[in-house]
């Protein structure tokens, strides 16, 4: 066994899943945290409690963070075709 296949090993060796964490401040987050829309990055980040509530305050990080919404309604009796989710033309990434 050469040197580049012992080292190469080390990648194949399974790993223990990773706990997520807050993007803002590291601390480890339960399964139902909360999420944040980075406008400058035009992502979303995880965040504690804490952070959530925090970039939640006026004027907070100048308005770069905002809070994804815990709650969602949906109408079971308004559904739409795929000729509706067409005309609203939202990009994949903003959906999943």
């Amino acid at each position: 066994m050469t040197a580049a296949t012992v080292g190469l090993r080390r990648f194949l060796a399974e790993r223990p899943p990773q706990p997520e964490r807050c993007e803002l401040c590291g601390v480890v987050v339960p399964e139902d945290h909360r999420h944040l829309v980075d406008t400058e990055q035009r992502a979303l980040v995880c965040a504690c409690g804490a952070c959530a509530l925090l970039m939640q305050q006026p004027g907070a990080a100048a308005g770069r963070f905002r809070a994804v919404p815990a709650r969602y309604l949906t109408d079971p009796g308004h559904r739409l075709d795929e000729r509706a989710w067409e005309a609203l033309r939202i990009p994949v990434g903003v959906v999943f």
